[in-house]
């Protein structure tokens, strides 16, 4: 009578990590299940995400002296649950890693503004630059708008469309006021300077009438009288001229930047702060 050799396999257990996460899109990641104990080198270990088998890989012993299964895998952006699964052999156990959450970056960008704030003179113009970045390997064409500017304003984006490829690329965006420089405003005529004009009128007559003799004194009293008047009516009160004032307006511009490269509308605004004088 033969009797059955029963085996008794050691228990095991498995451990995932991953070269990197998060990952960028098109960027292979390699991801390792370490077994314990760490000289099992028989047997093979399944890598699923969530419930679909990506691939089988062996158990090797590595030099450095640890049991592991390695994969490479491209994975879509996203979030991607990963379990290593040990599959056992007559001496070892089967047994399965913790969850390891792999995250995928989404392309996009990311945008900036320098500076976050300027002035505009009056009939005058002023710039900022608006930056665009790619992020996780992002390529394509980006749009750029500009709001928020007052009505006596102009705004001018150059250029208005980025083509990202690998760098960060720059528009400039000007900003320009139709507003006029603050001077003198010229005031009515007014009671002072019609004052003014009626004592001239009766100085004249009475010259008019003096004997020729007396008229040389009454021409100097004349003069004075006309320089004393005149200083009366350029000397405040409501005639002559005057400033005129303005206060300054100030504005939040925002710019704008969207795409939809990648299939989906990705946008991204920033904002700033302008003051037009």
């Amino acid at each position: 009578m033969t009797s059955a050799v029963v085996v008794d396999r050691r228990p095991t257990s498995v451990t995932l990590a991953s070269s990197q996460n998060p990952s960028d899109p098109g960027v292979a990641v390699a991801l390792s299940a370490f077994m314990t104990p760490s000289f099992i080198n028989e047997g093979s270990v399944e890598f699923r995400d969530g419930g679909t088998l990506l691939s089988t890989s062996p158990a090797t012993l590595d030099p450095r002296g640890f049991s592991r299964a390695l994969l490479l895998v491209n994975l879509d952006p996203g979030q991607h649950t990963i379990t290593a699964s040990y599959l056992g052999t007559i001496n070892f156990e089967p047994s399965v890693s913790q969850p390891l959450v792999q995250t995928v970056n989404t392309a996009g960008f990311a945008t900036d503004v320098s500076p976050g704030s300027l002035m505009v003179p009056p009939g005058g113009s002023n710039s900022f630059l608006f930056y665009v970045s790619p992020v996780a390997g992002f390529s394509g064409s980006v749009s750029l708008t500009c709001t928020g500017a007052p009505a006596f304003a102009t705004r001018n984006l150059n250029p208005a469309t980025l083509n990202i490829s690998g760098s960060t690329l720059t528009s400039t965006v000007t900003l320009s006021s139709n507003r006029q420089v603050a001077g003198l405003r010229h005031q009515p005529f007014g009671p002072q300077m019609a004052w003014f004009v009626v004592t001239c009128s009766g100085i004249a007559a009475v010259l008019g009438r003096r004997p020729r003799r007396g008229r040389r004194h009454c021409g100097l009293f004349g003069v004075v009288l006309l320089i004393v008047v005149a200083g009366s009516c350029s000397g405040g009160g409501s005639g002559g001229s005057s400033q005129s004032g303005r206060s300054p307006t100030t504005a939040q511009i925002t710019v704008t930047a969207a795409s939809s490269a990648n299939g989906s509308l990705v946008s991204h605004s920033q904002q700033v702060t302008v003051t037009f004088q």
